[in-house]
């Protein structure tokens, strides 16, 4: 009976773990995709002041 429900406790545990790791996973690939997505998202205003700032340069 002992050996059953310390059985069934490591079951529990692994599936925890599991879900962790899982959940971990989700959430580093949301950040990469939100920080891909601001970078696209800033990358024309970044281009549009680099061209400014140079144009300020050759007046």
């Amino acid at each position: 009976m002992m050996y059953y429900h310390l059985k069934m406790v490591i079951r529990q545990i692994e599936y925890e773990s599991q879900v962790f790791r899982q959940n971990i996973s989700e959430r580093h690939t949301k950040t990469l995709e939100n920080l891909i997505f601001e970078k696209q998202s800033l990358q024309p205003a970044i281009l549009h002041k680099q061209q400014a700032h140079s144009q300020n340069i050759n007046t």
